[in-house]
C-alpha cells in the first residue's frame, strides 16, 4: 500500500520519518522545509497514493508551517477516486466537503494517548512560567475530560493541592475518587482566587473579565483546550495576569511522540477500513 502524507506540522515530518524507518511504502508532499529525512512526494506519488494522512486545510492555512503553498482542491483533484482520506479532525470542514474520508479524533485509542501528551506539555508550560515550586502548589483544573483528569493527576503526584471544576457531578465523584477536591462551575469564582496555578482544559467560554479579576497576579493561567478557548488572552493580559494560550500541545512540545501516535492511528484506521471492505464483499 502506497501511503502519502500531505502537509501539516512537526507531527506530520515525524510521522513520515517513523513510516520509512519502518519500510512503509510512504512520502511526504507540504514538508519541504522539515530538516527530517523521508521520501519527499511527486504529483506522481499523489496520483497512486491508496491512502492520505491529511492536514485539515480548511483550519489553517495549507499545506502547513513546513511546505510550500498548495491549493487543497488541486491536491483533492489529484488524487484517485477510491484513495482513502484521513483527517485529524473534522472541525471546521466545510460541508460542501462531500468525500468520504475517515478522522483519527474517531478513535478512543488516540484520544487517550493524545491526552496524555497533552497533558505533560501543560506541565512544561505551567512549570515554564511559574516562578515557584510545583510541590505544595494549588491547582484548579476546570474541565475532567481526558486531558483535565491526565493533568490533574500529573499535578497532583508532583504534590500539588488539586482542585477539579466540572459540570457533571460524575466527574466531580470521579476527582473525589482520585483523592481531589471538587466543585461545580457555579463555585468556580471562589476557586480562581485560591488557585496558583489554572488550567483551563474546556473547548468553551467558562471565565469572563469579572472572573479573570479573581486571579491573583502571581498565578499561572494557562488554556489548553481549541477554540473558542475558556477566557480572553486579551482580558487576562490587560489585567495584568501571567496568562497564555497553550493550545496544540503535542505538536509544539512533543512533535515525534504525537507524530508516532498519529502515524499508528493513521494505520490502524486504514487497516479497520479494509477489514471493512473485506467483510462487505464476502457478504
Amino acid at each position: 500500500m502506497k501511503l502519502l502524507i500531505a502537509g501539516g506540522d512537526a507531527r506530520a515530518a515525524y510521522a513520515a520519518q517513523e513510516a520509512d524507518r519502518r519500510a512503509l511504502a510512504v512520502s511526504a508532499l507540504g514538508l519541504e522545509n522539515s530538516p527530517l529525512d523521508f521520501p519527499r512526494a511527486s504529483w506522481e506519488d499523489v496520483s497512486q497514493a491508496d491512502a492520505v494522512l491529511m492536514a485539515n486545510p480548511w483550519r489553517t492555512p495549507f499545506p502547513g508551517p513546513l511546505g510550500e503553498a498548495i491549493d487543497a482542491a488541486a491536491l483533492m483533484n489529484a488524487l484517485r477516486p477510491d484513495a482513502r482520506l484521513v483527517f485529524p479532525d473534522v472541525l471546521k470542514m466545510p460541508a460542501s466537503f462531500t468525500r468520504a474520508h475517515l478522522c483519527l479524533s474517531d478513535g478512543e485509542d488516540y484520544l487517550r494517548k493524545n491526552a496524555v501528551l497533552t497533558a505533560e506539555g501543560a506541565l512544561h508550560a505551567l512549570m515554564s512560567r511559574a516562578a515557584f515550586s510545583l510541590l505544595g502548589a494549588r491547582a484548579l483544573v476546570i474541565g475532567y475530560g481526558r486531558i483535565g483528569r491526565d493533568t490533574a493527576l500529573r499535578l497532583r503526584d508532583l504534590g500539588c493541592t488539586v482542585c477539579a471544576c466540572a459540570r457533571r457531578e460524575e466527574s466531580r465523584a470521579l476527582a473525589r475518587a482520585d483523592g481531589l477536591f471538587a466543585c461545580g462551575f457555579g463555585a468556580l469564582g471562589g476557586r480562581l482566587g485560591w488557585a496558583e496555578l489554572i488550567i483551563s482544559t474546556v473547548p468553551g467560554r467558562v471565565m469572563e473579565r469579572s472572573e479573570l479579576k479573581l486571579i491573583q497576579k502571581s498565578a499561572v493561567l494557562i488554556d489548553v483546550a481549541s477554540a473558542p478557548y475558556g477566557f480572553s488572552l486579551d482580558d487576562a493580559l490587560l489585567l495584568g495576569l501571567n496568562a497564555a494560550r497553550e493550545n496544540n500541545l503535542p505538536g509544539r512540545y512533543c512533535p515525534m511522540s504525537a507524530g508516532i501516535v498519529q502515524l499508528d492511528a493513521f494505520l490502524n484506521l486504514i487497516a479497520s477500513e479494509q477489514t471493512r471492505s473485506h467483510e462487505k464483499e464476502e457478504i
